[in-house]
């Protein structure tokens, strides 16, 4: 039995049209998730949309009889509530610099002047690497909100129009796919070039600073890229342990997201299964001792909204689901408005 859509389904003491409309829009809405597997015996057939929307209307019955507050679900957190950590790794500059004040101290003398213009060269051209990144992160969010608006848009319309598990909504959402996926190809593609422009004017700036430390002082030069290539494995060793970890807690809640929703499936069955239960057994009762007035009214209530249900099916396809559905619309409608129900299709509307 598929999840229920609406956190507050409809029945009671709501008017009739009321009733209609918010279980219509229901099943609308109906059929997002896989639906739970049937026990055998207790097939639904293609009236299962409406048997869920009846089973829900008997909860809030029972549950306002009672004097009690109607609770769909049992409410599970959605998430395991952990956070990635984050980290702004250090660039080429940063590292550089930490190991150019250890170098500065120990040597001396006009190499200092070619360092201070590599460095800010270097910084200049990481500045611009920032900036671009900025630039492609703003352009990466205008694609994705104009895809996500696409997409809403289209789902809105479906709903609108009953077709969300058509086959129109699926060729809209495939369009909306493959054309968010060629503008991403084409703005990576043209940032890829940006990138390459400035690592290859990173590199010469590399290739220039490392003559003129030759020029200088070599054993500095050594000492200087030995340092910066030990923070660099230090900064790799780091960032992998935060990648590691943030993968895990993408692991774990995804692992737990789907254990909830194995969890909700579980829960609506049961709850299902409960509910069906009370109703047969005062289904038996009122075989003994007859139906009140006030059930007599919610059968009525439920009655027309089978009727509304059923109207957007032809009489020939109505019959064969109220067959085949028998044995859950008996107990949901009561047995003389499943009868009239029959009535209705079979006489009235031939």
């Amino acid at each position: 039995m598929a999840n229920p859509k609406k956190d507050e389904p409809v029945g009671g003491s709501l008017g009739l049209d009321k009733v209609v409309e918010k279980v219509l829009n229901y099943l609308h809405g109906y059929g997002k998730t896989e639906p739970a597997d049937i026990p055998e015996g207790d097939e639904m057939g293609s009236s299962r949309e409406l048997i869920d929307a009846l089973t829900e209307l008997d909860a809030k019955y029972r549950a306002e009889k009672m004097g009690l507050d109607y609770a769909p679900i049992t409410n599970i957190p959605d998430s395991l509530g952990l956070e990635k950590i984050g980290y702004d790794e250090k660039d080429l500059t940063e590292l550089t610099d930490e190991v150019a004040v250890e170098l500065d101290a120990k040597y001396a003398g006009d190499r200092e002047k070619s360092e201070r213009d590599y460095i800010k060269d270097v910084r200049d051209i990481e500045s611009e690497v920032d900036k671009t990144r900025l630039k492609e992160s703003e352009d990466i969010n205008k694609l994705t909100e104009s895809a996500a608006a696409e997409a809403r848009s289209l789902t809105e319309d479906m709903v609108l129009q009953g077709l969300v598990n058509s086959t129109v909504y699926d060729l809209g959402a495939e369009g909306i796919v493959k054309k968010s996926a060629e503008e991403f190809r084409k703005l990576s593609a043209e940032y890829d070039v940006k990138y390459q422009k400035l690592d290859a004017e990173l590199k010469e700036r590399e290739s220039e600073y490392r003559e003129a430390l030759e020029a200088f002082d070599l054993k500095y030069a050594a000492e200087l890229k030995a340092g910066v290539q030990k923070l660099k494995l230090e900064e790799e060793k780091r960032l992998k342990e935060i990648n590691d970890y943030n993968a895990s807690v993408t692991e774990r809640e995804n692992a737990y997201r789907a254990e909830r929703q194995q969890l909700l499936n579980d829960l609506y069955v049961a709850r299902t299964e409960a509910i069906m239960e009370a109703a047969r057994a005062e289904r038996e009762e009122e075989l003994q001792t007859g139906v009140s007035e006030e059930k007599r009214a919610e059968y009525r209530r439920r009655f027309e909204l089978a009727k509304a249900f059923y109207s957007r099916f032809t009489p020939e396809e109505t019959g064969k689901m109220l067959e085949e559905s028998r044995l859950y619309l008996g107990v949901l409608l009561g047995d003389d408005m499943f009868n009239e129900l029959g009535r209705w299709n079979f006489l009235e509307r031939k």
